[in-house]
C-alpha cells in the first residue's frame, strides 16, 4: 500500500468519525428532551469509566478520557442552547432534510428510518417537529 493509499484510507476514516460524532451530538440533543437540566455527573462518570475499561490497542486510555471529556462538554453545551429538533425520513442529505432546513433553518434536522418513527417521535416529545414529504403520482392512461 502506498502513502497516497494510506492517506486516502485515513481521510475516509476521518469522514466516518465526523459523521459518527454528529450522530452522537444529535442523540445528546434528544436526551435533553427527557431529562431535567443538562448536568448528570453520574452518567458522565459511567461513560468515562466504560470508555477507560474498553480502551485497547494503540490508544492511551488517558488520551481517550480527555477526548470523551471534550465530547461530553460539547454535548452539554449543545443541550444548553435548547435547539428544536425536526425529524425527517431518510439519511442526512435526503430531500426531507432539505425540506426541513427550508421550512426552518434554525431547527436541527434529525433523520428517521420510517415515517412512523417521525410521528411517534413527535408524539413522545423526542422531536419538536416532523416533516413528511408527500409524493403524488400522476398517471396518463
Amino acid at each position: 500500500m502506498s502513502l497516497k493509499e494510506i492517506r486516502k484510507q485515513i481521510d475516509l476514516l476521518d469522514a466516518r468519525i465526523l459523521r459518527i460524532l454528529n450522530d452522537r451530538m444529535e442523540l445528546a440533543l434528544m436526551t435533553s428532551k427527557f431529562k431535567h437540566g443538562v448536568e448528570d455527573t453520574e452518567r458522565e462518570k459511567e461513560i468515562l469509566e466504560r470508555i477507560r475499561m474498553n480502551t485497547t490497542g494503540l490508544i492511551n486510555s488517558e488520551l481517550i478520557g480527555k477526548i470523551y471529556a471534550e465530547i461530553i462538554k460539547e454535548s452539554k453545551d449543545l443541550q444548553k442552547l435548547n435547539y428544536s429538533l425536526i425529524a425527517f425520513r431518510g439519511e442526512h442529505g435526503a430531500y426531507g432534510e432539505v425540506a426541513a432546513r427550508e421550512w426552518n433553518g434554525d431547527y436541527i434536522p434529525t433523520p428517521c428510518k420510517e415515517f412512523s418513527d417521525i410521528f411517534e417521535g413527535v408524539k413522545s416529545g423526542k422531536y419538536d417537529y416532523g416533516i413528511v414529504r408527500h409524493f403524488s403520482s400522476h398517471h396518463n392512461f
